[in-house]
């Protein structure tokens, strides 16, 4: 029986097989620990938030929308900008945080698609952590063993004809 690459063993996980530790492993699957707690949690709060509509419009609702995402967005940052260690336990809790936040924006997007709160929150929190992730490090990360499918930078030169 030949052995499975750890890449075509991955579902729902978007990470590299040195990323391996990010995951879960679900049967025989890998599946990203992030993902794994946020959506069935935000789906849970969004089919809730549906059968019960008067909690999509209540007034403390934009502020779970805005607020509760914070301690993830802040755990994002910490660790893209400034190479803070991994913790598979704090990002699980963070996640647990953020993720009543995403289903009701589900909830309220599906009721209007152009519902202000769940566009800004989108805007806001998504475009801070797609900054952070494309913005330097401010300290240096360990680099990575080089993946064996992907080339190098040494490898370019090879590359090309």
């Amino acid at each position: 029986m030949s052995s499975v690459p750890p890449r075509t063993s991955m579902w729902l996980a978007h990470h590299w097989p040195d990323e391996v530790d990010r995951c879960v492993v679900l049967g025989h699957r890998h599946v990203c620990r992030r993902c794994a707690v946020l959506y069935p949690m935000a789906v849970a709060v969004m089919a809730m938030v549906l059968a019960l509509p008067s909690l999509a419009s209540a007034c403390w609702a934009p502020w779970l929308m805005m607020l509760a995402p914070i301690p993830v967005t802040l755990e994002w940052i910490a660790e893209h900008s400034f190479a803070m260690p991994y913790r598979p336990r704090r990002q699980m809790l963070v996640t647990a945080l953020a993720a009543p936040a995403l289903g009701l924006g589900f909830a309220r997007y599906l009721r209007s698609p152009g519902d202000r709160w769940f566009w800004t929150m989108v805007a806001v929190i998504g475009g801070i952590c797609v900054l952070s992730a494309l913005l330097p490090s401010t300290r240096p990360r360990p680099r990575s063993p080089a993946r064996a499918d992907c080339p190098t930078v040494g490898d370019v030169g090879q590359l090309v004809p």
